[in-house]
């Protein structure tokens, strides 16, 4: 049992080797075409001419033959010799050059943002600017709202004076008119007493002036006698 567990271990170990190794993917080196064989060995048929920078996906590895698999779905060997787990160099620069075409593509469609931003900021400084002007003619409007609140404040104030005056002035009104109704009807009064005093006194002059009259006729006629 001691000696088995070792072996399990080596196996397994050896397992996940081998499963490391299929799932690799290599190239062919630069400057190369290589032939991919029906079998291992120069005497095999060629299947297909691989050029430099293909990508192959290793099947299995024997010695100085690896089974691969290429991008068309043919399956051969080859020389693993020329094989290389580092990205050619063609592969290298055309990714460089499709990243950089795509980081130019990104920057300009960043400047066009830039420009809509600078767009955008420049609408948004002209609303600040409106809202400003807004925000002083409220301000303005707010400032003579106050002072005609204040002014009819002060109004209302003095109308609710003159208000008092004139409920005063009315009762004021209402006492000297009571007072002149009484004074008219004593004055009425005084003249109807007045002008029956005079009448009397009228009538008793002539009454005495025609008592005094007769009786100086009276003597007259006697002195005549």
């Amino acid at each position: 049992m001691r000696l088995k567990r070792p072996i399990i271990a080596l196996l397994a170990f050896q397992l996940l080797t081998a499963s490391a190794a299929l799932a690799a993917t290599r190239y062919v080196s630069d400057e190369l075409t290589i032939n991919l064989r029906r079998g291992k060995g120069n005497e095999f048929k060629i299947l297909k001419m691989v050029k430099t920078g293909t990508p192959l996906e290793v099947l299995s590895e024997d010695g100085q033959w690896s089974e691969v698999r290429e991008p068309g779905g043919a399956v051969g060997f080859v020389l693993s010799q020329f094989m290389t787990e580092e990205i050619p160099k063609e592969l290298v620069a055309a990714r460089l050059e499709k990243e950089n075409t795509r980081l130019a593509e990104e920057l300009k469609q960043v400047k066009v943002s830039y420009q809509d931003v600078d767009t955008l900021v420049t609408q948004f400084k002209a609303q600040i600017s409106e809202l400003e002007t807004g925000r002083s003619t409220a301000e303005k409007g707010f400032t003579e709202f106050q002072e005609k609140y204040e002014t009819l404040r002060v109004e209302a104030s003095n109308v609710v004076k003159l208000q008092e005056e004139r409920d005063q002035l009315a009762v004021a009104n209402q006492q000297l008119t009571t007072e002149l109704t009484t004074l008219r009807s004593e004055r009425d009064a005084v003249l109807r007493t007045g002008i029956i005093k005079w009448f009397l006194a009228g009538g008793g002059v002539l009454l005495c002036g025609w008592v005094i009259g007769r009786l100086s006729r009276k003597k007259t006629k006697r002195s005549s006698w």
